[in-house]
């Protein structure tokens, strides 16, 4: 218990984080209820604001009995309506990206998929588009999200496209994603554009060569052109 409350103050997220994930996992092998009290004493103390560790915050202490089932699937499509009808609030955005990665938490997620499931095509497109405006640059599902709106096909996602498209998010430990948020999000960009997104602060250096990748990765997605019209036009840029 030692540990996660030195994680905690710690105020580090992933410290934060791996914590209450470890804690969460002890809840289904701990049968000595002094080391289970201690647990809860800490538990019971801690709060946040970030939404990504209270969405786990909340898993943990339901692994601990220490709150009823969250949601159930009526209340979430209810949140869902006020959000899809308050597009442009930051708190309305950041909660659906809460909602949405809430699909993926084992312990909460059955409201959620079975909430989102029955969305019509349109507000799902809304729904998702909000989430990958309000999610934390290190999000766990910026970039499957990212790959649903290119699925979606639809120019409604297009804010989402260019948030992702014309900035380099590097606060995220795997960098792997923050190249694969922006190569989607050009890639989702060229359905419906004709010129390419550009990255803020491209004029020279690491950014200017990912600018020139981007210039690839658009005119590779490009509907409607040949590979002849797409090499002509990436050398142009490039």
């Amino acid at each position: 218990m030692r540990v996660l409350q030195l994680c905690w103050d710690s105020w580090a997220y992933h410290l934060r984080l791996d914590a209450l994930m470890m804690i969460q996992s002890f809840a289904a092998v701990t049968r000595d209820q002094a080391v289970r009290q201690e647990i809860v004493d800490v538990l019971d103390g801690l709060d946040t604001q970030n939404v990504m560790l209270s969405s786990q915050l909340v898993e943990t202490l339901y692994s601990y009995d220490l709150i009823e089932p969250p949601d159930d699937e009526d209340s979430v499509l209810a949140r869902i309506a006020a959000i899809l009808a308050n597009p442009q609030d930051e708190e309305s955005r950041q909660w659906a990206y809460s909602i949405v990665s809430n699909q993926f938490e084992d312990v909460v997620a059955a409201p959620y998929v079975a909430a989102i499931e029955r969305l019509t095509v349109d507000q799902r497109t809304a729904l998702f588009t909000l989430a990958a405006l309000g999610s934390p640059s290190y999000g766990f599902w910026n970039d499957w999200l990212l790959r649903e709106l290119i699925k979606f096909a639809d120019p409604v996602a297009l804010p989402a496209f260019e948030h992702w498209a014309t900035d380099l998010y590097t606060d995220n430990a795997m960098t792997q994603e923050v190249i694969s948020c922006y190569a989607l999000a050009v890639q989702g960009w060229a359905q419906f554009k004709d010129s390419q997104p550009r990255l803020v602060d491209a004029e020279t250096g690491d950014r200017a060569a990912w600018q020139c990748y981007g210039a690839i990765i658009f005119w590779l997605h490009r509907p409607g052109l040949t590979a002849q019209e797409v090499a002509e036009r990436a050398e142009i840029q490039v």
